[in-house]
């Protein structure tokens, strides 16, 4: 089969079709844009860390636990809602109520950022709500 000038033939990466290609674009590895985005999804998938994704499907299985139990997280600080969910014994697998917590963001992070000069109030605050409770 006789190609214009200019084309050359490939081999699809992800399908193993053969497909034309211009000769500029050699370095195009797929038939298509479908094959390039299935294969993508595939690799990352494989290859994927453990880390950061499953950490946050562990946070967000502990908010789903703690709205089915108490509703809309509302900050035991300052009382804005839809607030975070913060483990008190810092296990992220411990989804105990008695664990679970609810923290807006901004005391959410002072509460972990060690250095804050709020991080003793938010302790405080924290402190005498779980023993109201």
């Amino acid at each position: 089969m006789k190609l214009m000038y200019g084309y050359v033939f490939k081999k699809c990466k992800y399908c193993k079709k053969r497909f034309t290609v211009r000769e500029e674009d050699i370095k195009q590895e797929y038939c298509s844009r479908r094959c390039h985005i299935v294969y993508s999804n595939k690799f990352l998938k494989k290859h994927q860390p453990t880390g950061i994704n499953c950490i946050s499907k562990k946070r967000n299985l502990a908010r789903k636990i703690y709205i089915q139990t108490y509703g809309i997280p509302i900050c035991g600080v300052c009382q804005k809602s839809n607030a975070d969910v913060h483990h008190k014994n810092g296990d992220i697998e411990d989804n105990r109520l008695e664990n679970l917590e609810a923290l807006c963001r901004s005391c959410h992070i002072t509460l972990h950022n060690h250095l804050s000069p709020r991080r003793s109030k938010i302790d405080q605050v924290l402190t005498q709500n779980n023993e109201a409770v």
